[in-house]
């Protein structure tokens, strides 16, 4: 029984260790913009998500 909490243990720690690295992946972010207004004063801006 005690072997199967230790390896219950291990593997929760391995578990850990792997989301942490997995969440520091921060991407790093472009330079700000500005977005001109049109004649209406209205800004519009296309925007595309790259995964």
């Amino acid at each position: 029984m005690r072997g199967d909490a230790l390896v219950g243990w291990v593997g929760m720690l391995l578990a850990l260790q792997v989301a942490v690295a997995q969440a520091a992946d921060v991407a790093t972010p472009g330079p700000p913009f500005v977005v001109p207004a049109g004649n209406d004063g209205v800004q519009r801006a296309t925007v595309v998500l790259d995964s």
